[in-house]
Formats: C-alpha cells, sequence, structure tokens
C-alpha cells in the first residue's frame, strides 16, 4: 500500500507515494493566494532533499512565474480550477511539470524579451519576462497539450550554474 505525506496548506497537499519516492505533487486551486504559498513548502522539501540555496531561489522563481501566470490567464474570472505542481527529483537534475484545465496556451510561443546588457528593467514592456527569465534558468522547457489540459515540463540542472 502506498504511503502518503499530507501537509495541509488550506486545499494544498503535498503528496510522495514509495511506489515514487523522487516524486512530489502539489494539488492547489489556481488561485494567488493558494499558489503563493507553495514556495515555502517546495522551499522546505527541497532542503530536507539536500539541495542548494541557489538552486531552491531559482526553482522557486519558476515556480511563481508559471503557477501565478496560470492563476491570472488560464481560468475564467472568480471561477479558478486545479493547478497540479509536480516536483521529480534526480540526481542531477529537477523536473517541474504544471498541470492545469485552463483554456489551451503555449508560453513558448509567445514572444519573450529579449534583454541586453543596455536595457533599463523599468523600461521593459509588461509580458514575455517571466518565460524570458525561465529559459535562462532551465535546461528544457517543453509544453503540450493532451487530454484538455496543458501540460509545461521544465528541467533544471542541479550542477549547472544559472544566474537568475
Amino acid at each position: 500500500m502506498p504511503y502518503f505525506l499530507y501537509i495541509a496548506l488550506w486545499r494544498t497537499q503535498l503528496r510522495k507515494c514509495n511506489n515514487n519516492p523522487e516524486h512530489y505533487s502539489f494539488v492547489i486551486d489556481a488561485v494567488y493566494e493558494q499558489a503563493s504559498k507553495v514556495n515555502n513548502q517546495i522551499t522546505s522539501l527541497l532542503q530536507k532533499e539536500g539541495i542548494d540555496h541557489r538552486q531552491i531561489n531559482n526553482i522557486n522563481l519558476i515556480v511563481e512565474e508559471i503557477a501565478l501566470n496560470i492563476c491570472k490567464y488560464a481560468y475564467p474570472q472568480n471561477q479558478p480550477g486545479p493547478l497540479e505542481i509536480s516536483i521529480y527529483l534526480q540526481n542531477t537534475f529537477i523536473t517541474l511539470v504544471f498541470k492545469d484545465q485552463g483554456k489551451p496556451f503555449n508560453p513558448l510561443e509567445h514572444n519573450a524579451h529579449q534583454i541586453s546588457d543596455e536595457d533599463d528593467l523599468d523600461d521593459l514592456i509588461p509580458g514575455g519576462l517571466g518565460i524570458f527569465l525561465v529559459r535562462q534558468i532551465a535546461r528544457q522547457v517543453n509544453y503540450s497539450y493532451k487530454d484538455n489540459n496543458n501540460i509545461l515540463s521544465i528541467r533544471i540542472d542541479l550542477d549547472a550554474e544559472t544566474s537568475a
């Protein structure tokens, strides 16, 4: 029988199964209040797993950016749906998978900002900066739409030097 560890945060659940001890999953309603609290649990989990502080900060940045965008854009206003955030831990990398049932949207097709050293961040037009940052941190980013779900998969190398 699988062992489940539940950490309650409103309706947030963290699950770890014995049949896949390197997989953790959070299921929340896609609303700001819940999404913004998930990073505290992720930080605690990654610290317990011995992940470097800098990598934890990068992962938190990715989770916050993607989760808050799903909260804002995936579902009709005042009708939030589910958001599942899965974390797969491997020896040299972590894979984050975001799954929602909102309207289909591939963030990789969105015109992400190209930023140079001369750009003033205060003057940048909103939109696309988050996916730009995600692509800078991540080794690989993939999107698919399957069974009425947006699925965004992000791989972060744990041994890579990143500069987010």
